[in-house]
């Protein structure tokens, strides 16, 4: 990786671990890409409202797929919208690397 890439990283990293939601759509295969920091009650809320907006405006559908990365604890967790609901959590995990996914 070169250094603007680094530095790319290094920003986004910053931004994530102040609460901020990253949301990505990758094309091949089709899944959206959620990061975060750390799962907590206000994370949780935020990304339920935003299913519900993108669901409500036709840019998801309930059989779309989310890959939920917590990047504090270095978790991924892949789940279909309609799975998504006030009980969004990690408790069947796949460790995977989120540096690996994370691709900023």
């Amino acid at each position: 990786m070169g250094i603007e890439g680094k530095a790319r990283e290094e920003i986004m990293l910053k931004i994530i671990k102040n609460s901020w939601i990253r949301i990505r759509f990758v094309e091949k295969p089709t899944y959206w890409t959620v990061q975060f920091y750390k799962l907590d009650k206000m994370i949780k809320e935020n990304i339920i409202k935003w299913v519900k907006i993108a669901l409500k405006n036709k840019i998801l559908t309930k059989y779309d797929e989310l890959n939920m990365i917590e990047i504090k604890r270095n978790l991924s967790k892949r789940i279909e919208v309609s799975g998504i609901n006030k009980n969004v959590n990690f408790s069947q995990i796949n460790k995977k690397s989120v540096k690996q996914n994370l691709k900023l």
